[in-house]
């Protein structure tokens, strides 16, 4: 996500006010870009909107990265995905287009038969996933190191 992206949905956030008042500091606010910059734009907002929605507290970056798994994590369709980004043509989320790579690229998937096809996503969903396990551990030792 870019940081236009990012600073409206912080502001979003921070504006709400509806059930809590909270201030960033500068810092921390890089630190959570630093953490979050992964994270699709637009589904950003939409996790924002969401925590909005449905939460009292201000969210913690873990809070926004279990909302995130949420909306790409678990529900993900990687067949629909791949198909959509028209086999790595258009824009595919990073993690998704590494476990494509990882189990041979968008080439080799794109030259299969079906039967392949259906055995090949789900090499790629096994790899996703473990791609998000990994992704998501550096994310929350990193939060650790700086303290929450």
């Amino acid at each position: 996500m870019n940081k236009k992206k990012f600073n409206t949905g912080m502001d979003i956030l921070l504006e709400s006010g509806l059930h809590y008042q909270k201030e960033i500091t500068k810092e921390q606010t890089n630190i959570w870009y630093q953490l979050l910059q992964n994270i699709d734009g637009d589904n950003f907002l939409e996790m924002i909107i969401y925590w909005i929605a449905n939460e009292n507290e201000f969210p913690t970056i873990t809070d926004l990265l279990n909302v995130n798994d949420k909306f790409t994590g678990k529900d993900i369709n990687i067949r629909l995905a791949i198909t959509k980004s028209d086999f790595g043509r258009n824009y595919i989320s990073k993690l998704l287009g590494t476990a494509v790579k990882n189990c041979g690229g968008f080439r080799r998937i794109g030259s299969m038969n079906e039967y392949e096809y259906d055995f090949a996503i789900k090499e790629i969903e096994k790899e996703y996933k473990e791609l998000l396990k990994d992704e998501r551990f550096k994310l929350l030792n990193q939060q650790k190191l700086i303290g929450k």
